[in-house]
């Protein structure tokens, strides 16, 4: 794993808020190793926004299942086991 995943894996994982860090961190262990550029882009962005905002992002997403797509739609399909 190149050094740009292992941040994005560290920042997963250690969140400063539990349920952030449950939704993010065993899809970046399983995923972040076959994702592609445009995808790990996307998740980098995710993981610079704060925690709170992060999750009510999530909250509305699943809230309304219509609005998900990209990286934010595999991460609700990898919690959810829609895969």
């Amino acid at each position: 794993m190149n050094e740009r995943k292992k941040k994005m894996l560290y920042n997963s994982i250690n969140r400063g808020c539990k349920e952030v860090e449950l939704l993010l961190s065993e899809f970046a262990l399983t995923e972040l190793s076959h994702m592609s550029n445009d995808d790990l882009n996307e998740y980098e962005t995710l993981l610079q926004m704060n925690d709170c905002d992060l999750y009510n992002k999530f909250i509305d997403i699943f809230n309304n299942l219509d609005k998900a797509h990209g990286v934010l739609k595999k991460i609700i399909a990898f919690n959810t086991e829609l895969r």
